[in-house]
């Protein structure tokens, strides 16, 4: 037995070796030891052990990426290979059509291998390698439509390189042939598996760069060698001619490029228009919401008025749908009606929603989500009332009120972040200050449960739920609220408190970083901790002695034994006396 295993050790030993110098001819000498190609592929076969088959299709794909022309092979015509050609043409030939012959049994061979899970991820690596290094070359659809699927694969190691990789190939795709190639295979890709897939698919189309037609580096075919041969005499008109031939040809590269820019952006808007109509409960509608925003330049007047109307039904919809995503589809609205200045487009009923969402955050439970959650809220805060120039002044009172109740149940970094933004209200709308100051408070009562809140009277209340901040457990969030307290009121504050203060607490008020930087800062650690720690309490010197006078006098009551005092003695004497 121990002699067989030492004859396989040989043998594999040998298989190696003879790889490595069948590999190491083809690359010496392609067009005369191309043939040899075979014999590296065949070591490939499952008979053979699966460790050789990992290193005979690394060491192909390799050799055939260092061997591949920098151009496409074209197929010849019937005439053409009838047609009596020089010898040094033949060999040209006969070298390119073996190429292709076994570039093609290596794709087959890497496309069948992704079913044996032993060996898919080294086949995956291989096509993902030629699919960016061989991009100009034959069958590059081929291996893009093979490619493509594996995002979704059940690995996360394959699908993980896959989105790197078809990423890498879309940031260097000046063309725009490999993005649209890309762009529609996972349209059909996410059509045909009904929009159940991994969540972070549609993200490839958040990389694409549709503005970079006039940008693009020239194409190779371009760039017109000029021959040293010629008389200086006819420079002249050569380069005229050059400069021709250079315009037309960037002309038709635009104009291609312009042709492909537009089906993609067809495809991609296609996709997220039936995801968000037919498929809102899945997991792909924040890529998709994300998108929106992401491409609001480039939509259309005419799909505007639809696309706004598909995100308002959406948002009213029942509470069954995930309040992160109604918060996405609000930020989405604002980002597309921001790139229609010709299109007069009224978004209250979008802050009606939001007011109504901003309500039932409080019954929402603390989980995984809750940090994306908190986030989006601060950065819808920031979309909707931080960026418009001018806001009726009733909507941004009705908003400061609901976000003061809300700070009675929300947790400190988002406390922080909506203390700061109702600071930076009073500053834009000082009108509003009448709602901590209390003394111009207006008539009538607070209507909580309007869903308006031009409509809620909220001049007619005050911010009495921000008080109890003042006395939070988070130092900076009690500094904070007294500050606010103090600068947005006539009432000064005693001369001691002003030194107590802490400074970091004026910074955030006066600072410019956006709320979700802040938030980001302040949030909560994954064990619970907050992130900067609160000062340590210091205890009372007496405390620790009245405690450690606590614990002596346990220990000796704990201690004490009736039987061994005379009183429990004679008790005891007694009793049995009785018993006698």
């Amino acid at each position: 037995m121990v002699k067989k295993e030492k004859e396989d050790v040989g043998t594999d030993a040998e298989e190696k070796n003879h790889l490595a110098a069948l590999c190491a001819l083809v690359m010496q000498d392609p067009e005369k030891n191309g043939k040899l190609m075979k014999q590296i592929l065949e070591k490939t076969n499952e008979e053979k052990p699966i460790l050789l088959r990992k290193l005979a299709l690394i060491s192909g794909g390799a050799v055939l990426k260092d061997i591949i022309p920098g151009y496409f092979i074209r197929e010849l015509t019937q005439i053409e290979k009838e047609t009596i050609v020089t010898k040094e043409v033949k060999q040209l030939r006969d070298y390119e059509q073996s190429l292709l012959k076994y570039y093609k049994t290596f794709l087959k061979i890497a496309e069948q291998g992704l079913k044996d899970s032993s060996f898919a991820f080294i086949c995956a690596k291989s096509l993902c390698d030629l699919l960016i290094s061989a991009r100009h070359f034959n069958f590059h659809a081929n291996i893009v439509a093979v490619v493509v699927p594996l995002l979704d694969s059940s690995s996360n190691q394959i699908s993980t390189l896959v989105y790197s990789s078809l990423v890498e190939l879309i940031k260097e795709d000046f063309t725009a042939e490999s993005s649209l190639l890309i762009v529609r295979s996972i349209t059909d890709l996410v059509k045909r598996r009904g929009y159940r897939t991994r969540e972070n698919i549609l993200d490839i189309f958040l990389e694409l760069n549709l503005n970079q037609v006039l940008n693009a580096p020239e194409p190779l075919e371009k760039q017109v060698k000029k021959s040293s041969e010629k008389k200086v005499t006819k420079r002249s008109e050569e380069k005229n001619i050059e400069k021709q031939l250079e315009e037309a040809e960037t002309a038709i590269s635009q104009r291609d490029m312009k042709k492909r820019q537009s089906e993609i952006l067809k495809y991609v808007f296609v996709t997220y228009f039936r995801i968000i109509k037919k498929a809102q409960e899945s997991i792909l509608l924040p890529s998709v919401l994300h998108g929106f925003s992401r491409f609001a330049h480039l939509i259309s007047i005419e799909v505007v008025q639809d696309l706004l109307q598909v995100l308002k039904t959406f948002i009213a919809s029942d509470s069954t749908k995930s309040i992160e995503n109604k918060l996405e589809a609000t930020l989405t609205a604002f980002e597309v009606a921001k790139h229609q200045e010709t299109l007069n487009v009224d978004l209250k009923e979008f802050y009606n929603h939001f007011y109504s969402l901003l309500n039932d955050i409080h019954f929402l439970p603390s989980d995984p989500k809750s940090q994306r959650r908190e986030t989006l809220i601060l950065r819808t805060l920031s979309k909707l009332f931080l960026e418009p120039k001018k806001l009726p002044i009733e909507r941004v009172a009705g908003f400061i009120k609901r976000l003061s109740i809300l700070t009675l149940g929300t947790n400190s970094e988002l406390t922080i972040g909506i203390l700061l933004f109702i600071h930076r209200m009073f500053k834009k709308y000082p009108k509003t200050t009448q709602l901590i100051d209390g003394e111009n408070a207006g008539s009538g009562v607070f209507l909580y449960e309007s869903e308006d809140p031009e409509h809620s009277n909220s001049f007619s209340a005050t911010l009495a739920e921000i008080i109890p901040s003042t006395n939070s457990f988070h130092p900076l969030i009690s500094a904070i609220t007294k500050q606010l307290i103090q600068i947005h009121t006539s009432n000064e504050l005693p001369n001691n408190f002003q030194q107590k203060i802490d400074q970091k607490a004026r910074d955030l008020l006066n600072s410019q970083f956006s709320l979700e930087k802040i938030f980001g800062y302040y949030k909560m650690t994954s064990f619970g901790n907050i992130q900067p720690f609160p000062k340590k309490i210091q205890r009372h010197p007496l405390e620790e002695k009245v405690k450690n006078d606590r614990k002596r006098k346990f220990y000796l009551i704990s201690k004490y034994n009736p039987n061994e005092s005379e009183f429990g003695k004679q008790l005891e004497s007694k009793n049995k006396n009785r018993i006698n």
